[in-house]
């Protein structure tokens, strides 16, 4: 089995843990609320987000969909906004959090001001859409 499988998903899923239909789905969580998809152990290259209210969940999807095709972006794949379950189902981006990163490194002057930069394009994105 390959990464990147089709996953079907349950159209009224009342938990994460039934949003998938396929055998051999599991969910490694990141961190509060955010999980990566495994089939078969396999890394999907994808993540699910729950969200505690439909206003982030929302937020999130129109942020996201503004954004598409930026770099540095994720792609929305599906979402769900049931009253029991709100969610958003995203590519994974390659390379480490952000949030994982500074916790564990020191940056220089310069590593920061490219990180700024990065992060003041998208929101410029953001502004411009």
């Amino acid at each position: 089995m390959s990464k990147n499988e089709i996953l079907l998903l349950n159209q009224t899923p009342e938990k994460v843990k039934d949003l998938f239909l396929n055998p051999g789905v599991t969910l490694k969580k990141i961190f509060n609320g955010v999980y990566s998809v495994y089939l078969n152990n396999i890394d999907q290259g994808v993540i699910v987000k729950c969200y505690d209210t439909k206003h982030y969940a929302k937020r999130e999807i129109n942020n996201l969909t503004k954004l598409s095709r930026t770099k540095g972006v994720p792609t929305i794949l599906e979402h769900g906004l049931s009253s029991k379950l709100k969610y958003v189902v995203m590519t994974k981006l390659k390379g480490v959090d952000l949030c994982d990163y500074i916790q564990y490194k020191s940056f220089t002057e310069e590593e920061v001001k490219h990180i700024a930069i990065q992060i003041l394009k998208i929101v410029k994105k953001m502004h411009d859409k």
